[in-house]
C-alpha cells in the first residue's frame, strides 16, 4: 500500500471506532446485564456462590454459578465507573475482539491486501453488534479468537508457548462462560487436521502430542469451576431440564419479530452463501497441498453454520470461525484470480485500493453523521424506580421480565420479581407469567396465586385497559410506562386522572384533579405529564396554560409536544407570529402540525 492507502486506511479505522463509540453510548445494557450485576452484588454481600436464584417471588430459580467470575468482575468495575458508563467496558471489549481480528488477519493474509478484506469485515462487525454485550458470553468470543490464533500457528517447538498457554486460559474461560467445549472441539478438529497433514506430508516437525496434551488440559480445566463435572456434560439430566427452560432464548434464527430482526438475517444469510460460494470455489482452484486444510475449513463452517440456523445466540460463533477461512480464502483468490488473471501492476491495485476505501469511508461518514443526529428513547422504566422506592407500591410487584433485571439490581432485596429474562425457572410459572401478561382466560386467579398487588407496565401492554376494568387504579405514570396497583392494598393513586381515558381527567372535579397532577408533577415530571397538565390548564385558564408552556419548553428543551400545544393556543388566539416562531422550533412534525403550518403561513400572507 502507498502513503494514500494508508491514509484512507486510518481514517476509515478512526471512523468505525467513532460510530462503535457512539453507538455503544446510545445502546441500553442488555437486560441480562443487570442480572449479573445484582448476581455479583449478592456474592460479595454474603461472601458465598447460592445454587439458587432468590429474586424470584414465583419460586427458587437456578443460579448460574458456573458465571461467578464475571458477575463479580462486572459489579466491582459499577462500583468504580458506575452503572450508567459501563459501555466503556464494552467498547474495551470490543477493542479487543479487533485487534485479535487484526492478528488473525495478519496470520492468515497479507495485510498490504486489507482493503479488499474490508467490507467483508464491516459486515461481521453489524452482525455482531447485537451479540457482543455485557454478558458472559462475550468471554466466548474473546478466548475462542484466541483459540483460532494459536490453533493457525503450526504446532511445532517455537509455538509451545502459545499452545501451552490454552489449558490456563479454559480456566479462566470456564468460569466466565461455559462456552469451553466450543474450544475444545475447535482443539479436537485440529488435532485431526495436523495428525492427517503429518501422516499424509511425512512432517517430523509437528508435534502432536503437545496438541493431545493440549486437548486433555482443555478438558480437564473445564472441570475447575463450582459446577464441576456438570459444567461438562452439556447432555444429562439436568442440563436438558435446564435447556427446556431456555425454549423461548434458544429460538430458530427464521423466527423473526422485527424489521431490524429481518435485516440482520438477510445480511446473515447474504454472508454465510458469499462464504461457502468461495469455500467450495476454492475446491476447484485451490492447490492439492492446501486441500486438506480447506476441507477442514469447510467442516467447521458447516458445523457451526448448522448451529447458527438452529440456535440464533451461535451466529456470533459461526462469524468468528468463519472470519479467518474467508479472508484467507478471498487474498488468494484476489491474488491469483484478479490482480495475475488481470495483470494489474502495483498502481492499478493501489487505485482498487483507494476506491474501496473512499466508498466505505462515505458510508462510515453517513453513518456517523445518522448516529449524531439519532434520538433515543429510554429503555428502562428509570424514573419509575424513584418512585418505587419513595413510595413503596404494594407487594408484589408484576413487571416485564426483560425490566425484570433491572428491577432486581434497583429495588431487591424490598422488592423480587416474577422471573426475568433468563428462564432459569419452573416452566409452569413461564406459563402463568405469559397468561397474566397477555390478559388470558384465567389471568386474574394466576394474580391471585402469585400475590401480585401491583404491575409495572409498558404503555403498549394490553393488560393495562384489562386491569383498568376490574378497577385496578393508576398511582404512576411517564412517557414510557405505568404502574397499577390494586386500590384495597394501596394508600396512593390517581382519583381524577386517568390517561388511558379520552377524557383523561375528572371534569365535574376539575380543581380537584388540576390539583393532584400538579402535586405529582412537582416530583414525576416526564413529557406526558406535563402536557396533561397544561391541557387541563387550557381548558379554563388560557394564559396560565401559556404561561406554563412557555416556562416548561425552556426547561424542557426537548418535550416537542409541549411546543405543539402552545402554537396550537397562540393558533386559536389568532397569534399567528407567535405561533408559527413556536412550531420552528419544534422536531415532532404530526400530520395534524403539519396542516396546522399551511394555515398559519396562509394567515400570514393574508396580512
Amino acid at each position: 500500500m502507498n502513503k494514500t492507502n494508508k491514509s484512507f486506511l486510518l481514517v476509515f479505522f478512526i471512523l468505525l471506532i467513532i460510530i462503535i463509540f457512539n453507538i455503544l453510548k446510545i445502546t441500553p445494557l442488555d437486560p441480562d446485564t443487570y442480572w449479573h450485576l445484582s448476581s455479583g452484588k449478592e456474592i460479595i454481600k454474603y461472601k458465598f456462590l447460592s445454587s439458587v436464584d432468590n429474586f424470584y417471588y414465583s419460586g427458587s430459580g437456578y443460579w448460574y454459578v458456573h458465571e461467578w467470575l464475571f458477575d463479580i468482575l462486572l459489579y466491582l468495575i459499577s462500583i468504580i465507573i458506575g452503572v450508567n458508563n459501563l459501555f466503556y467496558i464494552n467498547f474495551l471489549i470490543w477493542i479487543i475482539i479487533l485487534f485479535e481480528i487484526f492478528l488473525i488477519i495478519k496470520l492468515k493474509a497479507d495485510l498490504n491486501d486489507l482493503p479488499v478484506f474490508l467490507p467483508f469485515l464491516l459486515i461481521i462487525i453489524y452482525l455482531l453488534m447485537p451479540f457482543v454485550v455485557l454478558r458472559p458470553q462475550v468471554f466466548t468470543y474473546i478466548f475462542l479468537l484466541y483459540f483460532i490464533f494459536v490453533l493457525s500457528h503450526i504446532p511445532v517447538k517455537k509455538n509451545n508457548l502459545l499452545y501451552y498457554s490454552l489449558p490456563f486460559l479454559t480456566i479462566v474461560w470456564v468460569n466466565f462462560h461455559s462456552g469451553t467445549i466450543i474450544g475444545i472441539f475447535l482443539v479436537f478438529v485440529y488435532y485431526i487436521y495436523y495428525a492427517i497433514k503429518k501422516i499424509k506430508n511425512n512432517i517430523k516437525d509437528y508435534n502432536l502430542w503437545m496438541i493431545f496434551l493440549n486437548l486433555v488440559g482443555d478438558i480437564i480445566a473445564s472441570f475447575i469451576n463450582p459446577l464441576g463435572f456438570k459444567s461438562f456434560f452439556i447432555f444429562s439430566k439436568d442440563k436438558i431440564i435446564f435447556l427446556q427452560k431456555h425454549i423461548l432464548d434458544w429460538q430458530p434464527i427464521w423466527q423473526i419479530q422485527s424489521k431490524s430482526e429481518l435485516i440482520i438475517f438477510m445480511i446473515f444469510c447474504f454472508y454465510a452463501s458469499i462464504n461457502f460460494i468461495i469455500l467450495f470455489y476454492n475446491l476447484k482452484i485451490i492447490d492439492k497441498e492446501k486441500q486438506l486444510e480447506l476441507l477442514k475449513n469447510i467442516f467447521l463452517n458447516l458445523v457451526f453454520f448448522i448451529s447458527a440456523v438452529f440456535f440464533r445466540r451461535n451466529i456470533a460463533i459461526f462469524l468468528i470461525v468463519s472470519l479467518s477461512c474467508i479472508i484467507y480464502y478471498i487474498d488468494m483468490i484476489f491474488k491469483h484470480r484478479t490482480v495475475l488473471f488481470n495483470k494489474w501492476d502495483i498502481i492499478k491495485v493501489q487505485n482498487f485500493y483507494n476506491k474501496i476505501l473512499i466508498i466505505l469511508i462515505l458510508l462510515l461518514s453517513s453513518f456517523v453523521f445518522y448516529i449524531n443526529n439519532y434520538s433515543v428513547k429510554s429503555y428502562y422504566p428509570t424514573n419509575s424506580i424513584k418512585y418505587i422506592i419513595e413510595n413503596k407500591p404494594p407487594k408484589n410487584i408484576f413487571a416485564d421480565m426483560l425490566w425484570d433485571g433491572f428491577l432486581e439490581y434497583y429495588l431487591y432485596p424490598d422488592y423480587k420479581v416474577m422471573l426475568n429474562g433468563r428462564f432459569n425457572c419452573d416452566l409452569q410459572v413461564m406459563r402463568d407469567y405469559f397468561c397474566i401478561l397477555n390478559a388470558r382466560d384465567n389471568f386474574l386467579e394466576k394474580i391471585k396465586q402469585y400475590n401480585i398487588k401491583s404491575f409495572l407496565l409498558d404503555y403498549n401492554s394490553i393488560l393495562i385497559k384489562k386491569l383498568i376494568n376490574f378497577d385496578y387504579k393508576i398511582t404512576y405514570f411517564d412517557d414510557n410506562c405505568v404502574i397499577l396497583v390494586d386500590k384495597n392494598n394501596a394508600k396512593k393513586y390517581f382519583k381524577y386522572i386517568n390517561p388511558f381515558n379520552d377524557n383523561f381527567y375528572d371534569k365535574i372535579n376539575y380543581k380537584n384533579a388540576l390539583s393532584e397532577i400538579k402535586q405529582f408533577i412537582s416530583k414525576y415530571p416526564s413529557e406526558k405529564v406535563l402536557l396533561m397538565y397544561a391541557l387541563i390548564l387550557s381548558e379554563k385558564e388560557v394564559e396560565n396554560a401559556i404561561n406554563f408552556l412557555e416556562k416548561s419548553i425552556k426547561e424542557y428543551k426537548n418535550y416537542y409536544s409541549l411546543y405543539n400545544l402552545l402554537a396550537t393556543i397562540y393558533f386559536n388566539k389568532k397569534d399567528f407570529q407567535k405561533s408559527y416562531k413556536i412550531l420552528k422550533m419544534t422536531k415532532k412534525r404530526t400530520p395534524y402540525i403539519n396542516l396546522l403550518i399551511k394555515e398559519i403561513k396562509k394567515e400570514l400572507n393574508k396580512e
